[in-house]
């Protein structure tokens, strides 16, 4: 069984960041992709606690990484980066030394995934957007030059004219490598009250990278 842990990890120059982290699995057994999880602005990494998701993926025994971004959570001293440049570079340190990573994207945490799939998207093994924002950020040609593949899972209630998971859809279907799964009944964090089903869809994607 793979061990969580709580840490602080030092990410500079914006200082300490709170993390949970699934790690020590064997990964003859596991596959060798890592997990990667943001959070939207309403939460911090304790949302994939409640969830499941954290149990779920230990289970599975793969690795994983969950951080409250900076100002959030037990991250709320760190210094928020200003730039998209910044806030690829903090992604980056996040990542560390995983080869391999499926990075988990819900809402407001778009503001640092978008800027990263467009600048060092191949450091990404998956891309998934759960109604991820800033997503008009991409251009045409970052659509031609992005080969990441993505998985939009959104829900039923946000896919609507003009709601956040339908906007998000609009925009990263033109991605090359882009799926959408739409989970009946959900709302805009689709992953609370839908565990088992968003744990189903997230586990599909990252067996077939």
């Amino acid at each position: 069984m793979c061990d969580i842990t709580e840490e602080f990890i030092e990410v500079q120059p914006y200082g300490k960041v709170f993390s949970r982290r699934i790690s020590h699995c064997d990964l003859k057994e596991s596959t060798q992709v890592a997990v990667v999880l943001l959070h939207g602005q309403a939460f911090d990494s304790s949302v994939w606690v409640k969830t499941g998701t954290l149990k779920f993926l230990q289970e599975k025994q793969i690795n994983a990484l969950a951080v409250d971004l900076p100002q959030y959570g037990k991250s709320s001293a760190t210094k928020k980066p200003d730039t998209d440049s910044e806030k690829v570079d903090f992604i980056e340190k996040i990542l560390g030394s995983y080869s391999d990573v499926l990075l988990v994207s819900p809402s407001r945490s778009g503001e640092y995934s978008i800027p990263f799939l467009k600048t060092l998207n191949s450091k990404l093994r998956g891309f998934t957007s759960v109604a991820a924002i800033n997503t008009e950020a991409l251009s045409s040609k970052d659509f031609e030059k992005i080969n990441t593949r993505t998985l939009s899972i959104i829900g039923e209630l946000d896919a609507s004219p003009n709601r956040l998971g339908n906007i998000s859809v609009t925009n990263l279907k033109n991605l090359r490598n882009f799926k959408s799964v739409i989970i009946p009944g959900a709302g805009h964090a689709c992953y609370l009250g839908h565990e088992e089903r968003f744990h189903e869809i997230l586990y599909e994607f990252l067996s077939d990278l």
